[in-house]
């Protein structure tokens, strides 16, 4: 209920010679892949929430915002069969799929010769394939990653309420509505 992930086609993903291709090039092989965003330390580190809560607030409240991390995840088989109960499918024009892909883009930072700049530091200690890349947008309490998602559908031409999208269930109404 607290976070959300896109998943987005792998053609997509790499439809130009950019960083986000590269950054999915090197994520790993799948048809599909899961694009996230979020706070780098708490989104990267195992737990049960509980044990985190000291961890979860330094990220939503460090003056200016603290350092966040766009997660890919390769996805084989059809998001929606591996995700039946926790999925919301909707599809957007070539023009939708073009900006949403754009909003994705401008979310990892780049090196001066714009390829993308994988994270560095905290290892991943999960048990899903992922990759992890630097952005130069900050996570706070006014910027959560839920607000990160409704801002990239929103790109993609769907009427999400950005500023309202506090939990997952906000973007899941909003993309139901647009399959209306």
């Amino acid at each position: 209920g607290f976070h959300t992930d896109l998943a987005v086609p792998r053609s997509v993903l790499m439809a130009y010679d950019d960083a986000l291709a590269e950054a999915v090039a090197q994520s790993g092989e799948g048809d599909w892949f899961l694009v996230g965003w979020g706070d780098n330390r708490f989104y990267r580190e195992e737990g049960s929430v509980r044990d985190r809560i000291p961890d979860g607030l330094r990220a939503l409240f460090t003056p200016g915002g603290s350092a966040s991390v766009v997660r890919l995840i390769p996805v084989r088989t059809a998001p929606n069969a591996d995700f039946p109960y926790e999925s919301t499918a909707f599809s957007v024009d070539e023009a939708g799929a073009i900006a949403l892909r754009h909003r994705i883009l401008t979310t990892l930072r780049q090196t001066a010769e714009g390829r993308p700049m994988a994270s560095a530091g905290l290892e991943a200690a999960v048990s899903y394939e992922a990759t992890f890349w630097d952005s130069p947008e900050r996570f706070s309490v006014f910027h959560l990653c839920n607000h990160w998602m409704a801002a990239v559908l929103y790109a993609g031409g769907l009427n999400v309420p950005v500023g309202r999208a506090l939990v997952s269930r906000e973007l899941t109404l909003a993309v139901e509505a647009y399959n209306v």
